[in-house]
């Protein structure tokens, strides 16, 4: 059995960003005009773009902490943002 790659629009991201949510439900692609993208990864629709940053988004990092799952961005505009993840629904 060999798997069909599924894909999801990359609009211009940042493929050293790309990542994973830790609860592994979400795929994160950061842009190089400051968007994050979560897409959900069952259904490849996007759940929400995050706005913060004014450069391109270099990292992002995810931890699950009780039960919480936190987002961390880190954006060449020097700012680091903290974001908390609501499960998808």
């Amino acid at each position: 059995n060999e798997l069909e790659p599924r894909h999801v629009p990359a609009r211009g991201f940042n493929p050293s960003g790309f990542g994973f949510t830790a609860d592994g439900r979400s795929v994160i692609t950061p842009t190089e005009k400051g968007l994050v993208h979560i897409w959900d990864v069952a259904t490849l629709r996007e759940r929400i773009v995050l706005r913060r940053h004014m450069k391109s988004v270099d990292h992002c990092d995810s931890v699950n902490h009780e039960g919480t799952t936190m987002l961390a961005t880190i954006g060449r505009d020097g700012r680091v943002c903290l974001w908390e993840m609501a499960p998808p629904q």
